[in-house]
């Protein structure tokens, strides 16, 4: 018997718009699918279910991700320590800013997103998104005036 073996650890700088025109393409989808039932209770949240259903993730696991990488490359920056990555890989800080510029347009995107499709609230439950757009901002900034010292 042939056994398909698929790794999820592909997911990068490079391509992390690609995933997200993905995600976003695929909760289009999936409204379109139910969009008879738009008018229940908690409709947006059964969108998302089934999004994660046939996704593999929902629009609040990819803002974590995200998150987590975001803070992993901010963390990175301000404590001038090498980002290290499955205990092998070493990022410089060439890399780690460009991760963050691209992590930072995704979110910028899924922010808009979430406006448009007025699950704002479900998603960004904790409050914390436009801070941590705002330590984003601060960070790239401190970084590059570093750099041109």
């Amino acid at each position: 018997e042939d056994t398909i073996s698929i790794n999820h650890n592909w997911i990068n700088g490079c391509n992390i718009i690609n995933i997200w025109l993905e995600l976003k393409k695929a909760l289009q989808a999936v409204m379109k699918e139910i969009e008879d039932c738009s008018n229940m209770d908690n409709w947006s949240s059964q969108c998302q279910l089934l999004l994660k259903a046939s996704h593999g993730m929902d629009y609040i696991q990819f803002y974590e991700f995200l998150t987590f990488i975001i803070e992993r490359r901010l963390n990175s920056l301000k404590t001038i320590k090498t980002c290290v990555n499955f205990d092998t890989c070493q990022l410089g800080v060439n890399h780690t800013m460009f991760d963050i510029h691209r992590a930072k347009l995704v979110l910028i995107q899924l922010i808009k997103d979430c406006k448009e499709n007025n699950i704002f609230d479900i998603i960004f439950f904790d409050g914390k998104v436009e801070q941590l757009l705002q330590r984003i901002e601060a960070t790239l900034k401190y970084t590059e005036s570093m750099k041109n010292v």
